[in-house]
């Protein structure tokens, strides 16, 4: 299956859903979960709509909100399916005001949830329009509101949230990487430094200090084993910003990698299929 959705669960669970067939390209709703104790993936309920390029992300009550996403027959998909992995049940979640297809997302320090941007596509169409809306679901899943738009087209995107419900958005244009921050309550989104190296494929992740560690990626054609960290401007100036630096060559990447996957787990940080 290609392009489906990974997310870790409560405890030592992962979630993988959703994704479509190599040779026939068409959406499943298919739905496994990874038990890191027992290394064994187990079949569970199947999704309500099969779509493969959406968002998964871990509500705090423990279930999981699947977003968007696209079908070949269906077009990009605005819809969006909760969880229950006690149950083992998907239930019809508000529809977000936008379709959108491989976008970003981050959860804010409120337990809001972001979707950022995307791909929109027509039923059965190859091609496809980047979409620069933003928006925010409440913490009570019952309300889409907008955010300011993105100040332009990002392929490869990566979207974090910071604390006092600021987000920074890193990201590949045509012409190079941009960066972005959007302080809460914000009416635009301002520019930031980008980090020194990366052009495509790094992850990044928040730290407790409130900086953001930015490891892998490819500059150019070839992959890097660097790792640097960028503290941005905070709602109250605590700690203060400070620009992307090397973080320490003691935790470079042992091999040169891209398109990780990371878990922060505090005091560690875990990276998780790595691929170039």
């Amino acid at each position: 299956l290609g392009q489906s959705a990974v997310y870790v669960l409560q405890g030592s669970r992962g979630l993988g859903s959703g994704g479509y067939y190599a040779k026939t390209k068409d959406a499943t709703a298919t739905v496994r979960i990874y038990d890191h104790a027992s290394n064994s993936w187990t079949a569970r309920a199947y999704r309500l709509t099969p779509r493969y390029n959406h968002a998964a992300t871990l509500l705090s009550t423990g279930k999981v909100l699947g977003a968007g996403g696209g079908n070949f027959g269906l077009g990009t998909l605005a819809s969006t399916e909760v969880y229950d992995a006690v149950t083992d049940r998907w239930s019809h979640g508000l529809p977000m005001t936008t379709p959108r297809s491989t976008q970003m997302q981050a959860v804010l320090t409120d337990g809001r949830i972001v979707m950022a941007g995307g791909f929109v596509s027509e039923p059965g169409s190859n091609s496809s329009t980047f979409d620069y809306t933003a928006e925010v679901l409440d913490i009570a899943g019952k309300a889409w509101s907008p955010l300011p738009d993105l100040p332009t087209t990002i392929f490869g995107g990566d979207l974090v949230a910071l604390p006092g419900n600021g987000l920074l958005l890193i990201g590949r244009r045509q012409s190079g990487l941009s960066s972005y921050q959007l302080i809460a309550d914000a009416k635009v989104w301002t520019p930031v430094p980008n980090p020194t190296s990366p052009q495509l494929g790094f992850t990044l992740t928040p730290l407790l200090d409130g900086s953001l560690l930015l490891v892998g990626g490819r500059g150019g054609a070839s992959p890097t084993d660097g790792s640097e960290v960028f503290r941005p401007v905070s709602n109250d100036a605590k700690p203060p910003p400070r620009p992307w630096h090397h973080a320490s060559p003691s935790i470079d990447l042992v091999s040169d990698s891209c398109a990780c996957f990371a878990l922060a787990r505090p005091p560690r940080l875990v990276l998780l299929g790595c691929a170039c």
